[in-house]
């Protein structure tokens, strides 16, 4: 009979790949060699799963919120603000940065060159 190779979905972050790295490797050297386990009992490795699996619905509520969130951020209608060119390349300027930057910054800041500089001082700007 020739063996099937583990089917399991793509992990979607980082952390989820290595959690499930983590596990194969335990279920491989638990299959290889029961005494691996250093003498821990089934009740220890449904802790295990218990715990692996409430990581994972963690991780499952946390990306939920942050997919409602994006949601109702894109649902709420734009708010329209005039940018003028002038303040565009003045922020090009003197802060030396790109046209759309610039933009971006003036639309955040709803029009107003001072509370673009501010925010930009402040923090650093998210390009547009």
């Amino acid at each position: 009979m020739a063996e099937e190779p583990n089917q399991t979905a793509a992990p979607t972050s980082k952390d989820s790949a290595n959690q499930s790295a983590a596990l194969t490797n335990l279920s491989d050297s638990h299959a290889a060699d029961p005494s691996a386990t250093g003498g821990h009992d089934s009740a220890d490795t449904a802790k295990l799963g218990a715990a692996l699996s409430g990581l994972s619905v963690a991780d499952k509520e946390k990306t939920d919120k942050k997919d409602a969130a994006e949601k109702q951020a894109a649902a709420a209608p734009a708010k329209k603000v005039k940018v003028l060119p002038e303040d565009v390349s003045y922020l090009v300027e003197e802060l030396e940065i790109t046209k759309p930057v610039a933009t971006g910054m003036l639309r955040r800041a709803e029009g107003k060159r001072e509370k673009a500089i501010e925010d930009f001082v402040l923090s650093k700007p998210v390009p547009a």
